[in-house]
């Protein structure tokens, strides 16, 4: 008797479990993913001290003989760049989501390089406040333009691992850039020259990143996980009776807040200009249309369950990426602006 309710409590987590995995993904890295993370990681490591760099010179600031650099004017410099990192965040992420992660991260990893070094020829408080502004703005975007990526390249299901990783990442760039700039200095370097190398290693990590996105990359390891119940929805609001079709209907209007579109009512509209213009009777061209879409409907469930069939296939990566682009041109733009700014501000994906 004792045992019956834990068989029945493992049943239940091994199904729990299984509805996850086909819900989530797998939790486990493939080797092209490993390898894509250390990539990302490194270069994230190389960004940071391009943004750090103040914190370690500012002694050397205060004691250089061509500045008036105090305590005040410190305190004025990072309020400056604190208001451009915090601007930053936003504008960025909409020029990422409309450019997409890899260029914007070039993009704006190439302005703080030229920033950095262009701060180290400058000798007025005026115009270093301006490009530490400047700076501080571009690279606000740096995360978010990652976080895409590695929205593009992972399950949700490994969401936890490679965003510990990056975090880890960013701690270990604070450190070595500490660590690289307090050693430069130890060793009479001049805190503009202390800083140009290190402009110089984040040229070289960015040159990193640029190489991996460019030779390593692949079209296959961008797929997008956004909604990888996607099939099951579309399978029921076609295949599934009355009841299961208004569940599923609720729960998208509930999730997203907007009206799901059925597709054989989207492909009806279309068939019917067709019906209007050809004179046919209006009964014959209702059930030619209702045939002709229960097959279309049945080719495409049928290449949606050979996409899962053959992920790796480029056939099948095609027909996905279209099913994405349809997912979005239907449900998403049904969205005004506001409604989108709502779902954003309320933390739904």
């Amino acid at each position: 008797a004792a045992i019956l309710p834990l068989a029945k409590e493992n049943k239940h987590d091994s199904t729990t479990k299984e509805l996850d995995r086909k819900r989530l993904g797998s939790s486990n890295l493939t080797t092209r993913q490993k390898f894509l993370l250390f990539a990302i990681c490194m270069s994230y490591v190389t960004a940071v001290p391009l943004r750090q760099f103040l914190s370690s010179i500012n002694p050397d600031l205060k004691t250089d003989a061509n500045l008036n650099f105090t305590n005040e004017l410190a305190g004025l410099m990072y309020v400056i760049a604190g208001l451009g990192y915090s601007t930053g965040k936003l504008v960025d992420g909409f020029i990422i989501d409309r450019w997409g992660p890899v260029k914007c991260f070039i993009f704006f990893q190439v302005i703080t390089v030229l920033g950095v070094f262009t701060f180290t020829f400058l000798d007025d408080i005026y115009h270093f406040s301006i490009v530490l502004c400047i700076n501080a703005f571009v690279q606000a975007g740096l995360w978010p333009a990652l976080s895409k990526l590695i929205y593009e390249i992972f399950s949700p299901a490994q969401f936890a691992c490679a965003f510990a990783c990056l975090g880890i990442a960013s701690r270990l760039g604070s450190a070595y850039s500490k660590a690289i700039i307090g050693y430069l200095l130890y060793l009479q370097f001049s805190w503009r020259v202390s800083i140009q190398i290190i402009a110089v290693l984040g040229l070289l990590g960015l040159i990193w990143f640029i190489l991996w996105m460019t030779l390593f990359l692949d079209d296959n390891d961008r797929i997008a996980f956004a909604y990888p119940q996607y099939n099951q929805i579309k399978h029921v609001l076609v295949k599934g009776d009355y009841v299961q079709q208004e569940r599923v209907k609720a729960e998208v209007a509930r999730q997203l807040e907007v009206e799901p579109i059925v597709e054989h009512e989207v492909k009806r509209e279309r068939l019917d200009p067709y019906r209007e213009s050809s004179g046919v009777d209006e009964d014959d061209a209702q059930l030619r249309n209702a045939d002709e879409v229960a097959a279309e409907q049945e080719n495409i469930l049928q290449e949606s369950h050979d996409i899962y069939a053959s992920p790796n296939d480029e056939h099948n990566v095609n027909l996905l990426r279209h099913e994405v682009r349809y997912n979005e041109q239907t449900i998403f733009a049904q969205e005004s602006v506001c409604d989108k700014l709502q779902r954003f501000f309320t933390n739904r994906r």
